[in-house]
């Protein structure tokens, strides 16, 4: 399964919205199906940008307690600009694999030029 970066972003404002800690079942995305929001969940994980509670079982995923890390904020605050994410999505385009690193210091530039910061 390949990486998703536009349902990673979607994850983490669904995860920032909620007034609460949630749990992995209760997570719902329009456009992806439970197998596709588990295995980006397992993602956020190992990247820490998220933490949480592992229940999985043999057969399925399962993380409660979901909330972001600092990390997660940090990546989220410089991603949630629509237009901004756009941008980077659209400097991006073209190029076959781009890591997170990558996308992450693209939208911190962006964001740093918004604010007229070089």
């Amino acid at each position: 399964m390949k990486r998703d970066m536009d349902l990673i972003r979607q994850l983490l404002l669904k995860i920032e919205e909620s007034s609460r800690v949630i749990n992995s079942d209760e997570i719902q995305i329009e456009e992806a199906d439970q197998e596709h929001i588990s295995y980006h969940l397992e993602l956020l994980l190992e990247a820490k940008l998220i933490v949480g509670i592992d229940a999985s079982g043999a057969m399925s995923f399962e993380l409660l307690s979901i909330r972001l890390t600092w990390e997660g904020h940090e990546f989220l605050d410089a991603a949630r600009n629509e237009k901004r994410w756009g941008d980077a999505k659209a400097m991006l385009s073209g190029i076959e694999a781009v890591g997170f690193e990558m996308l992450k210091a693209i939208l911190i530039d962006a964001a740093k030029k918004q604010l007229g910061i070089s």
